[in-house]
């Protein structure tokens, strides 16, 4: 039985940027990895000398911070705090901390600590801007950041938070301008700035001149795996799939800010290219370690045990994704529907299918394709007309949809309507062998012959092994009165056919 397995990660809420894993099927890529922005330890409250004692910890905390250790940070900010209680910046700083970690009521309690025991102090907005902007309250913290800007204007931190929001609101060009000011502010080049304008051209659509951001990112700082991370990325939109790989292997042997990511998009590559064992040994690793959305490695652990027709193992992956989950994605009932579809339970795959449309999600038209595809292997082909032309509404650029519409127009005896949907998918996709061999045989139920044989040569160029597409075109030849041409294609098609016996 052959798979047709499309694997769409579109998932992230994610996303930037889209990833073809197969023919015509878009898929949504990961949302860019933020880097860790460093914070100077130069910067002390002028109102708020700290003491020697406290001094080093507030030092190893910030050292902590950067590195991404932030429970460890937090245990070094405590200590600060401990002997010196009106230590502004170390109220700041853990505010921070307790950001990056989510706990987002006990870094805006630090924010506001830090304001009231040093409210000209910028770094305590800052923390403020930083945390509403994930509670993704844009307003405030706009608000907070015009103050820490106001406090500082030649700081670049503060610059670059505010681009931030501005990236998050889509106010791509806002955003440019903040980082742009960031670099022009600092003597030394800030290596996360240049990642973040490369993030923002990204979703700009200009991946090129991304990739060249993350290039001047890298050169800044070659040990940061999370600029490789976001460069692979890049790299996949182009298709360029070694140069991807290379960087994910870079991201994965340096220190990344999520650790499994890596491995997951790494695995997303192994699964595009077929190589379904090493997609498998990336999603077990992004699960193991930890991957923040675990639904999606088991997702695409799924879709890679479907490629090996290993059904139990990816119905097991498909449920626990949706476990992982509190409110499934489309893609677990996508994938686990393909599995009951594969097993001949064609009632609970017509359900998930179901499911997963009534998310009405970025991937509506793949599930539309995949309940289209088993009412056409059901011969329920009202059904599967419907679901092909609402496949073809969402997304009119799959050639694959077109096609398999053309062969319900065709099973209905309507052989001018297949022709038409098989020429679009023929002009969207010119290299479609099959779509070539559909069109050919619905010629040949017209008495096109002649424009069928036509279509067979082509199919048989792009693809010398179909058996299929000769012995169509023999009977082609036969319409034409030409035996002795139709007799080589009748055996040439005998011939293939016994080769893969």
């Amino acid at each position: 039985m052959k798979y047709r397995v499309i694997l769409i990660v579109g998932l992230l809420g994610l996303m930037g940027g889209l990833f073809m894993l197969t023919r015509n099927s878009p898929a949504p890529t990961e949302p860019q990895i933020e880097p860790t922005t460093p914070m100077p330890t130069a910067t002390r409250a002028p109102t708020a000398t700290p003491t020697p004692d406290a001094e080093p910890f507030y030092d190893e905390g910030v050292s902590e911070y950067n590195q991404s250790q932030y429970k460890s940070a937090i245990v070094q900010f405590d200590q600060a705090i401990l002997i010196r209680a009106d230590y502004a910046l170390a109220f700041s700083r853990r505010g921070l901390a307790y950001r990056q970690l989510d706990e987002y009521d006990r870094a805006l309690e630090d924010c506001e600590q830090a304001i009231n025991l040093n409210p000209d102090e910028p770094l305590g907005y800052v923390c403020r801007g930083a945390t509403y902007r994930s509670l993704q309250d844009y307003s405030q913290a706009l608000a907070a950041f015009e103050v820490a800007i106001e406090l500082a204007p030649r700081n670049p931190y503060s610059y670059n938070s505010r681009g931030l929001t501005y990236q998050d609101l889509a106010d791509y060009e806002a955003a440019l301008a903040d980082f742009n000011q960031a670099l022009r502010l600092r003597h030394e080049p800030l290596s996360w700035v240049y990642s973040n304008r490369g993030n923002t051209y990204r979703l700009l659509g200009n991946v090129r001149r991304a990739i060249i951001e993350f290039e001047q990112a890298i050169q800044l700082d070659p040990n940061d795996g999370d600029f490789y991370y976001n460069r692979g990325d890049l790299y996949v939109e182009l298709r360029d799939y070694e140069a991807a790989l290379t960087d994910f292997e870079v991201a994965i042997n340096l220190t990344t800010s999520k650790p499994g990511w890596p491995y997951y998009r790494r695995g997303l590559v192994y699964y595009s290219l077929g190589d379904y064992e090493a997609a498998l040994t990336d999603f077990d690793a992004a699960i193991q370690h930890d991957y923040e959305r675990l639904s999606r490695p088991y997702i695409g652990r799924g879709l890679a045990h479907l490629g090996q027709a290993e059904l139990d193992l990816a119905l097991a992956d498909f449920s626990e994704a949706m476990n992982q989950h509190p409110n499934p994605p489309d893609w677990p009932y996508i994938g686990r529907g393909l599995v009951y579809y594969y097993q001949g339970e064609y009632d609970s795959a017509v359900s998930d299918f179901g499911h997963a449309i009534d998310l009405a999600s970025d991937n509506l038209a793949y599930a539309h394709y995949s309940r289209g595809d088993l009412y056409f292997t059901l011969k329920q082909y009202d059904q599967a007309l419907t679901d092909f032309t609402s496949a073809i509404e969402t997304d009119s650029t799959d050639a694959s949809a077109y096609n398999r519409r053309g062969l319900v127009h065709g099973n209905m005896s309507n052989h001018r309507q297949a022709i038409a949907d098989f020429t679009t998918a023929i002009n969207l996709d010119p290299e479609f062998a099959v779509a070539y061999r559909n069109r050919g045989q619905a010629y040949n139920h017209i008495g096109g012959h002649d424009k069928a044989v036509a279509d067979f040569t082509v199919a048989i160029t792009l693809d010398p092994d179909d058996s299929s597409a000769y012995q169509h075109r023999g009977q082609a030849r036969i319409g034409l009165g030409n035996e002795a041409r139709a007799r080589f294609d009748l055996e040439q098609a005998e011939t293939l056919d016994k080769a893969v016996e």
